[in-house]
């Protein structure tokens, strides 16, 4: 009996047991059920949000190419920089370049003015459906008046920006500090666009992109995307004077100067007597904007070149100033120079003793020698693009200890300096003459921000290219190198290349602006039996001086020489091509857009107005023949709107605009025209550059007289095959010159003479009593 109730006690332990584990054995596979379907929809999830993100991606592409259109290509954009209501209108302004073809614009704000955010839809790529993927986008560029304000990064505002559609923050590489602004009041000069914080000419602009796309589906999902892209605007040049050569003041007059000057070389301010006929002023009034801007909009400094060998940085050439003339090679005179103050003081008046420094040969930089000893040496400078003294090699020795910069303000700071030696960074300086595809005058190219167009020898040593100036660039270079100097690039043709060196602001002008060529001026009066010595041999020209005068032309040699060069004569033509961007076509061969009559005559005031005035012939004169139809009618003057051109008396030859409906240079007649033009006034060596020759002049002014055209002849030349923009603008200019001399010669060939006859013999009469006394 014990035993069986034992066995009843462990019979009834098993069942508990067995479903406890049941119990747990159901919860650890419910579990992990769960968690198997949680991660399917987590994966499912993850995908779909990948595929929204990825759809909000070419959003911020098209903002990003709408923004690169708006600044490399539309040619609204002025030069500048661009305020930023200019920027949303010329976006807003739509004409179908800012809006593409499967998408619209929006209201973001609710103002009832569509913004710069666009919309549209499209697949997601996942199932069948079509178009179940909204995305919206935005590009904004707008910050608030008071600038320093995106430094607020609150919560709120950041709302309120927003609700404004102004940017969450500014640049990262600039300080959210307020443009200048006049007396305190209004809005920052700069108009949304923020100073740089290591340079006063540099301004930053961040542009906003944000994109949100939203899933049409039932779970509505969404996603966003900012991006924040950064443009920098130059203030533009800030030199009022950069010179690779020395800088040589000494006027005669009072010279009044504002603002900063480089020189790559020494400055010298001098006069014979006095130390007040020089002043270097500030570049502006302290309370303008762009004296707020800081020192270096008034800097003066001068050359400095150093070199840097094991690890130290040792100067190789220095700048100095000092007080003298080049022209006495003496030390004397000097000039005024004033002070620049720093910020958080009281500005110094001009007026005030205490605000400028005067410069004389006790306080200049040079401790010893003469103004020829401190200038750079031009052999070297123009052969070898080296600075050198032209009598101090070891010029450390002759600077006046202590002197590091002049003049200065009390403050002993750096930056409160006004004149000083330090490096510029050259600016572009076109020294390649024009855009002919011919080499310029520079004796090297090459440097670190330079084309690499030098040789080196063994040494490293950079030498010439073994060209000549002037010589056809595709004759010296090849390649990259050819392209580099000579190509064009057209405004959204799809061609990025930069242009060509050579004549670079002609080129860009070419591409993006205005070209206004003034043509040779065509002499008319020049008796051709008469030399080149008829100015001498002419009574009536100022050249000619009395005897008792003598002496006075001897001292002013050089002035009586430029009176005789610039002798104006009243027969005379010349005329102006103006060329535009926007003209079809972007060939170097493009006609001109307009072209005017530019014959000026500034001998007196009477020449100068009678230039510029048009008049109708005091008696309307008959024409016959096919002048008929030139002159729109039988009779010449009897309409008001039919006014003279007399090139022969210097009569109505300024301003008046050309018709160029006619303009063909491959015309027979327009080039037989050219050609004798090139023939008799172009000598061939005297195109640019002219041939240096032992006793020789070029151009020759025995041919020149009538104008130079030496560069037309060489351009007609067959043998040259030249199609540069200077040579199509040499054709172009001097057609239009011989189409409006030829005009004003049409009067009398179609000239009726039997309807002036009472006139005609009016003056017979007159001429015969002058003859008889």
């Amino acid at each position: 009996p014990r035993r069986r109730r034992s066995e009843r006690r462990m019979a009834g332990f098993v069942l508990p047991t067995a479903m406890m584990l049941l119990l747990v054995l159901s919860l650890v596979v419910g579990a992990i059920l769960l968690r198997t379907i949680s991660r399917t929809e987590q994966a499912m999830l993850s995908r779909r949000d990948r595929v929204i993100y990825n759809a909000a991606t070419p959003a911020i592409d098209r903002a990003k190419a709408k923004l690169e259109n708006l600044f490399q290509i539309d040619p609204r954009l002025p030069s500048g920089i661009p305020a930023q209501e200019l920027l949303t209108d010329l976006m807003r302004d739509d004409d179908a370049t800012y809006t593409l073809p499967d998408e619209e614009r929006i209201d973001l704000n609710g103002d009832g003015t569509l913004d710069n955010a666009w919309i549209y839809q499209e697949a997601s790529g996942v199932g069948d459906e079509e178009n179940n993927l909204r995305v919206a986008y935005s590009i904004i560029w707008d910050v608030p008046d008071q600038q320093e304000e995106l430094a607020n990064q609150s919560t709120g505002a950041i709302e309120t920006r927003a609700e404004n559609l102004q940017v969450r923050q500014g640049p990262i590489a600039s300080q959210p500090r307020p443009g200048c602004i006049i007396d305190g009041a209004g809005s920052p000069i700069e108009n949304g666009w923020l100073r740089d914080p290591s340079s006063s000419a540099i301004l930053r602009k961040n542009f906003q992109i944000n994109a949100f796309v939203i899933s049409d589906g039932v779970d509505g999902a969404v996603t966003t995307l900012e991006v924040q892209q950064e443009r920098e605007a130059n203030r533009g040049n800030k030199w009022g004077a950069w010179f690779r050569n020395d800088l040589e003041i000494y006027p005669g007059p009072e010279f009044r100067w504002n603002g900063a000057m480089h020189t790559d070389g020494s400055l010298i301010v001098g006069h014979n007597a006095r130390t007040d006929r020089t002043q270097a002023y500030l570049v502006s009034s302290p309370d303008s904007c762009i004296y707020q801007a800081g020192r270096t909009t008034s800097e003066i400094t001068l050359g400095l070149e150093t070199v840097r060998i094991n690890d130290e940085e040792l100067v190789i050439y220095q700048g100095e100033l000092m007080a003298g003339r080049v022209v006495t090679n003496a030390s004397q005179g000097g000039g005024i120079f004033h002070l620049w103050t720093p910020p958080g003081e009281t500005p110094i008046h001009h007026e005030n003793e205490a605000g400028r420094v005067t410069l004389v040969p006790d306080n200049h930089s040079v401790r010893s020698g003469d103004p020829e000893d401190v200038i750079l040496d031009p052999i070297k400078l123009f052969t070898e693009d080296v600075s050198k003294h032209s009598g101090l090699d070891l010029f450390e020795t002759d600077r006046v200890d202590g002197w590091e910069q002049f003049p200065r303000s009390e403050s002993d700071e750096e930056d409160d300096r006004r004149v000083f030696n330090e490096p510029s960074e050259r600016p572009f300086i076109d020294d390649f003459y024009r855009a002919d595809d011919r080499f310029g005058p520079k004796p090297v190219y090459g440097g670190d921000d330079d084309l690499q167009l030098i040789q080196e020898e063994d040494n490293g040593e950079p030498v010439g290219l073994g060209v000549r100036v002037g010589e056809p660039i595709a004759s010296g270079a090849s390649g990259d190198v050819l392209e580099k100097l000579t190509q064009l690039s057209v405004p959204g043709s799809g061609d990025s290349r930069e242009l060509g060196l050579d004549g670079y602001w002609e080129r860009r002008a070419w591409r993006e602006g205005l070209r206004v060529i003034v043509g040779q001026r065509l002499e008319l009066g020049n008796d051709p039996f008469a030399g080149t010595t008829q100015v001498d041999n002419d009574p009536n020209t100022p050249q000619q001086i009395a005897d008792e005068n003598r002496a006075d032309r001897d001292r002013r040699a050089h002035e009586y020489l430029q009176h005789r060069t610039l002798r104006d004569n009243l027969a005379a033509a010349q005329t102006t091509a103006i060329y535009h961007y926007s003209q079809d076509g972007g060939d170097p061969d493009q006609a001109p857009a307009a072209a005017i009559l530019s014959t000026v005559h500034p001998g007196t005031a009477e020449t100068l107005k009678r230039a510029a005035i048009f008049e109708q012939p005091k008696i309307p004169f008959g024409v016959t023949g096919d002048a008929a139809t030139l002159f729109n009618g039988a009779t010449f003057g009897d309409d008001p709107d039919e006014l003279l051109v007399d090139f022969f008396t210097g009569r109505g030859t300024n301003g008046w605009e050309l018709n160029l409906d006619d303009l063909d240079i491959l015309n027979t007649d327009v080039q037989n025209a050219m050609d004798n033009l090139a023939n008799l006034a172009g000598d061939p060596d005297g195109a640019f550059p002219a041939l240096q020759e032992a006793n020789q002049i070029h151009p020759n002014p025995a041919i020149t007289e009538w104008g130079d055209f030496s560069n037309l002849r060489r351009t007609l030349d067959p043998s040259e095959n030249l199609d540069s923009l200077a040579d199509y603008s040499n054709k172009y200019n001097a057609a239009l010159t011989l189409g409006a001399l030829a005009y004003n010669v049409s009067y009398l060939s179609a000239l009726d003479y039997s309807t002036v006859t009472a006139q005609l013999t009016a003056l017979g009469d007159r001429l015969l009593q002058l003859r008889d006394g």
